[in-house]
């Protein structure tokens, strides 16, 4: 439904909320990389779809499904992401349990 709203909103000129946003979201470089690390496939799944819906870019790469792609996730967006995206609380269980931001440290 969203999907349409925005498309409607498009086709009609407005320039609603959700229309400022999408022109925002335009003007982002090409080039951008957006690195998201979320232990939740869901999460992992609406991340990558919005901001590739959103950003108009589908330079975006989500990692988390476990701790070792926790840390390539660190290695990857050290080394070639413009913006990293990091659930706080990544739950791996037993004492594989990492708080998003000490990862980046």
């Amino acid at each position: 439904h969203i999907n349409a709203d925005v498309e409607r909103r498009r086709s009609e000129g407005a320039q609603g909320p959700d229309q400022s946003r999408v022109q925002e979201a335009a003007e982002f470089p090409p080039n951008l990389h957006i690195y998201c690390l979320d232990d939740s496939s869901s999460a992992r799944r609406l991340l990558i779809h919005g901001i590739q819906l959103w950003g108009h870019t589908e330079n975006v790469k989500v990692f988390g499904k476990d701790a070792l792609e926790a840390n390539l996730f660190v290695k990857a967006a050290a080394s070639s992401a413009h913006i990293a995206i990091l659930d706080q609380h990544l739950e791996y269980g037993g004492e594989s349990n990492i708080l998003g931001s000490d990862l980046m440290r």
